[in-house]
């Protein structure tokens, strides 16, 4: 005797390569349409990081015009062009959050041009990868928050 035979049950275990073939495409489709969408999600959540500063400014700009009688400038700070970052402080007190960290995307800069009665501050920064374009935001002296230039639509 030759010991017990293995049972044929009449089918084999495991996938067949058109069916591991079928699975990848579909997978693959999957990612065509998720990953373009991901990213807008993502250059999305990074403008918040404007916006929310940029509405910080203002507030600290309107305390220093109550005790100084003009508003305040700083040259640019934050991420600069070059990728490297500047965090020094400023007249008005603005402070990015974690500037020295990575994840900080724009640079902040206040000019008066209008005089002392009037400010602009603008947040600059790339936030889709392999896109030059850069995204601007702009805030004046009456609260007013435009998006100047938007990168999503540009680098489409």
């Amino acid at each position: 005797m030759d010991g017990p035979k293995p049972r044929n049950t009449g089918h084999q275990s495991g996938v067949s390569l058109v069916e591991l073939v079928t699975a990848l495409g579909i997978m693959a489709l999957v990612a065509s349409v998720a990953f373009p969408q991901y990213n807008k999600f993502k250059a999305r959540a990074r403008m918040s990081e404007a916006k929310a500063n940029l509405k910080g400014i203002h507030t600290m700009q309107l305390d220093f015009f109550g005790d100084h009688s003009r508003y305040g400038s700083f040259p640019a700070m934050g991420k600069m062009a070059d990728g490297s970052r500047d965090c020094t402080s400023n007249e008005i007190g603005f402070e990015i959050p974690d500037c020295a960290a990575a994840k900080i995307r724009y640079r902040y800069e206040v000019t008066n041009p209008g005089g002392p009665a009037t400010y602009r501050a603008t947040a600059t920064g790339v936030i889709l990868e392999g896109c030059a374009t850069e995204d601007v935001w702009e805030m004046r002296q009456d609260g007013t928050l435009r998006h100047t230039t938007n990168a999503m639509i540009l680098c489409r």
